[in-house]
């Protein structure tokens, strides 16, 4: 794909907590894969603001550490770099330094990667100094996550930031939205009609989501043990994906469409047949446990947690879509932290057929179902599990599996999901980032979830760190005679 549409508006990307862990991690390395990559205009230019007490050059030493990782010479590096500027103080003195050193033609871009405490100190600092729109142009605005921790605080935030910014100037991230693959089950289903026939309840027995982390909580104790894994990934990622492989064909590939589909969805998303309890929700926490041959520690072990956490770090459940298309097929989702490997899997199974030969049918259920399967983490990875006629001169069936690596087939643009992320921010589209409508549905899926697990009508299991969750969890898909896929 060519991106030579996006011309050249000077621009200026304001970062909020430029010293913190998400900047460090993830945006400067995205930023840095855009330059080298060709994806940032020379009028691109980054204001980085904070209280730690950085000079410009010990601030891009900073920068320059985070970059270790990729492979460059120094003459580019040094390129990049000049790019970055660094403001220390608190807000309504940074906001007006900024004030006094952009320009009026320059497109501005607000990232708040900060706690969203802070969201509304910045916001009407960033309103007293005149810079919502700078000349003709509309400010853009980027929200990390968590946005709001219930629907109440999803909703008050919402109206926070409308009260000063319009919708559209919103960009809201969600970087699972940003995988290759995951988009590519749009074009998969809506440009290849006789496949979206196929994907409907007429020919697809179950769905199953899988999202499994071989990893703790990678030093964020303090932040998970507020959150739980149905906040971090559930409400957000989870949802986000399932709106998007589950909707309709949109009538334009624009962020309105799309996101009005989306929303068809998250409406008629819900619990199976609306039961709360562990016949269809199952949570759990790891206890010690061996991974790759390697022993880890119980989540209660883990710095910054709480000795006695109630907090889960798996989640399992039935799901059903009610839209006309997807009505009555059980939806399997389960997510979870120190699982055997780090996969994310979606699966749709097609209803068994009848065979032609009678050994077949006989031994069918020893068969993995045929089944169409999208990997999206770690590799990218499309395939179709089929039965062909084994060689030879008997008549027998057997499994065979057509598969596609996606990226032999295409030239790779963007090395995370980051990257990605920035570069539509940077020319202004808004397809991969959530609307406040979906954010708050969601919400509304979760609420009532997270509500019978602080009342404990749900309890809370354990499971071995390196397993695939608890006993209860590995039930759930019995209830209609089928099994999560070994995976």
């Amino acid at each position: 794909m060519s991106y030579d549409f996006w011309v050249g508006t000077p621009t200026c990307l304001i970062i909020f907590g430029a010293t913190g862990d998400l900047s460090r991690r993830k945006i400067y390395p995205a930023l840095f894969d855009l330059f080298l990559r060709g994806h940032l205009i020379d009028k691109t230019r980054f204001i980085c603001t904070g209280r730690s007490d950085y000079s410009n050059h010990s601030f891009r030493e900073l920068i320059l550490s985070s970059l270790h990782s990729q492979s460059s010479d120094s003459a580019q590096k040094i390129n990049f770099l000049s790019k970055f500027e660094y403001i220390k103080g608190e807000i309504g003195q940074v906001v007006k330094l900024i004030r006094e050193k952009i320009t009026p033609q320059e497109q501005l871009i607000f990232y708040f990667a900060v706690k969203p405490s802070l969201f509304e100190s910045i916001i009407e600092a960033i309103s007293e100094t005149g810079l919502i729109t700078n000349g003709d142009r509309h400010s853009r605005f980027l929200f990390e996550k968590p946005f709001g921790h219930d629907y109440h605080s999803s909703a008050k935030l919402n109206n926070l930031i409308h009260r000063f910014v319009n919708e559209g100037s919103v960009y809201r991230i969600d970087h699972y939205l940003a995988k290759e693959l995951i988009q590519n089950i749009l074009v998969l289903r809506f440009s290849n009609e006789f496949l979206d026939s196929l994907l409907s309840k007429q020919f697809i027995s179950n769905i199953q989501l899988t999202i499994a982390e071989d990893v703790g909580v990678e030093g964020r104790g303090d932040y998970f043990d507020q959150t739980g894994i149905v906040r971090d990934m559930f409400q957000n990622h989870i949802l986000q994906t399932l709106s998007l492989i589950l909707m309709e064909k949109p009538a334009t590939i624009t962020s309105h469409d799309v996101s009005y589909e989306k929303l068809k969805v998250l409406k008629q998303f819900k619990v199976w047949n609306h039961d709360l309890s562990e016949k269809t929700l199952v949570r759990a926490q790891y206890e010690a446990g061996y991974i790759n041959g390697r022993r880890v520690v119980s989540y209660l072990e883990e710095k910054d947690v709480e000795s006695n956490s109630e907090t889960e770090t798996f989640f399992a459940g039935i799901f059903e879509c009610a839209t006309p298309r997807w009505h009555n097929v059980p939806i399997f989702v389960r997510v979870g932290k120190r699982l055997p490997k780090r996969l994310g899997i979606i699966s749709f199974f097609f209803k068994n057929s009848v065979g032609l030969s009678e050994e077949y049918n006989l031994l069918r259920a020893f068969y993995s179902p045929s089944a169409l399967r999208v990997i999206f983490q770690p590799e990218e990875r499309i395939t179709m599990q089929l039965f062909l006629k084994a060689y030879g001169s008997e008549f027998r069936e057997q499994p065979a599996q057509l598969s596609l690596n996606v990226p032999d087939y295409f030239n790779i643009a963007f090395s995370d999901a980051y990257s990605r992320i920035l570069f539509d921010a940077l020319r202004g589209d808004r397809l991969l980032f959530a609307s406040s409508e979906e954010i708050l549905q969601s919400w509304r899926i979760v609420d009532p979830i997270l509500e019978v697990f602080k009342k404990n009508l749900i309890p809370l299991r354990r499971y071995s760190a390196g397993s695939w969750g608890p006993k209860e969890s590995e039930l759930l898909p019995t209830r209609f005679s089928t099994l999560w896929e070994n995976l």
